[in-house]
């Protein structure tokens, strides 16, 4: 499972949204060699504000199991590009964040990753 979880003061109409969520999805798809059915991409329209400036800012988290710093590094410019252009968030005031989720606390379909896993 790897979720991209967006908070943004960007207003997002459906068509950028649902183009953006397609292209991400397969982005990591490929990069962490996960099915693209579990990879989720929520955005969350935010009271947000990048230090003290006004405009557009954004804050995004890549959670997954597993990431490792190369995949990180691979995600970097793209994932940076696609919001830049399909959510409007440009590069001084959006903070991607990528953090590894420990399979052991972690549920889904009413198990721990861990155990089905093991």
């Amino acid at each position: 499972m790897a979720i991209l979880h967006i908070n943004s003061n960007i207003p997002q109409d459906d068509t950028s949204f649902a183009e953006f969520s397609e292209k991400v999805t397969q982005l990591l798809s490929d990069e962490l060699q996960k099915n693209n059915s579990f990879i989720q991409v929520i955005y969350t329209r935010s009271q947000i504000l990048f230090g003290s400036q006004s405009g557009p800012s954004s804050l995004v988290t890549l959670s997954s199991s597993g990431i490792r710093q190369y995949q990180i590094d691979s995600l970097i410019g793209p994932l940076s590009k696609l919001l830049e252009r399909l959510i409007g968030s440009p590069p001084p005031t959006t903070y991607i964040r990528f953090e590894d989720i420990d399979r052991a606390k972690t549920a889904w379909n009413g198990r721990s990753f861990k155990k089905i896993i093991s």
